[in-house]
């Protein structure tokens, strides 16, 4: 098997989703969404993953976002800085 940094995208998420539900697994109220939309005062966008906290059946708060870059790992977490502002003016 190879290292995860040589396998696809689809594979890679795979790995990312197993320990991102291992982690959520340990606390209650919290989910995760895949494919999340993200909408800010100045950026809009989509991440990979968002992990968010049930606050109650109309309002939930994002706790986390995150992508999964192969190999731009300086590019991805510029990107995750930018999603975080965002999902800061949505949790306000």
């Amino acid at each position: 098997m190879s290292p995860v940094v040589y396998s696809n995208e689809a594979m890679r998420r795979e790995y990312i989703s197993t320990i991102l539900h291992t982690a959520v697994s340990i606390l209650n109220d919290l989910v995760i969404t895949p494919q999340a939309n993200i909408i800010g005062e100045e950026n809009t966008g989509r991440v990979d993953y968002a992990i968010k906290r049930i606050i109650s059946e109309m309002l939930e708060e994002i706790i986390c976002i995150t992508e999964g870059k192969q190999n731009q790992a300086t590019i991805g977490i510029c990107q995750n800085l930018v999603q975080c502002r965002s999902a800061c003016d949505m949790n306000l």
